[in-house]
């Protein structure tokens, strides 16, 4: 399934990481594919491709963190058509990298759930 890159100005709030240390974000769409079988008023049927269960989880790439396995809170994303969208999102993974210049970046996955 498909991932998605959101610009930093998107993300208004995010557990554990100030916007201003954040350098992007990605959101991960997973999910498993079904076929099923459509009965439709005429006497044709079909087999159609249907979603199942979806996972979605982010990553935000920043340059300093406080966020610790099992932290949940508020994951806003705004600027989508002038809405905000809120989820609770809970923090996975913690990834801590040194760039060849010596500058620390965090990776921080997040797997959401509706607020």
């Amino acid at each position: 399934m498909p991932t998605y890159i959101i610009g930093r100005d998107q993300v208004t709030t995010a557990p554990g990481v100030l916007n201003d240390n954040i350098r992007s974000v990605s959101l991960t769409v997973q999910g498993n594919e079904q076929d099923v079988t459509v009965f439709k008023s005429t006497a044709l049927t079909q087999m159609e491709t249907m979603i199942g269960l979806v996972e979605i989880s982010f990553e935000v790439n920043c340059t300093a963190t406080t966020a610790t396995v099992g932290m949940s809170g508020a994951f806003v994303v705004g600027n989508l058509d002038g809405d905000a969208m809120e989820i609770v999102a809970e923090v996975t993974d913690v990834k801590r990298t040194t760039t060849p210049k010596g500058v620390d970046e965090f990776t921080v996955s997040y797997s959401v759930r509706p607020s």
